[in-house]
């Protein structure tokens, strides 16, 4: 993995929130919500490219890998 933050995705109707921790767990961080294309989206996956940047796939029926991306860990997300 290229980086040591762990997280976990939480789904809200339109939106995703990624909690982060970079001590196992002790505190948690949550960063800012990712807006979906369409509320019927469902988080498919997460790769940690480097420590900033991340690419999120979002899965919908008519598009299988639709997605969001950041390049400074999550502060920030674009289309793909």
């Amino acid at each position: 993995m290229a980086s040591k933050r762990s997280g976990l995705w939480v789904e809200s109707g339109e939106e995703l929130v990624l909690l982060v921790t970079t001590d196992k767990g002790r505190s948690w961080t949550k960063l800012p919500p990712v807006k979906k294309q369409h509320s019927l989206a469902r988080f498919r996956s997460l790769e940690l490219v480097t420590s900033r940047r991340w690419l999120l796939t979002i899965a919908l029926d008519d598009c299988a890998d639709c997605g969001v991306k950041t390049t400074d860990a999550g502060a920030h997300w674009t289309a793909r």
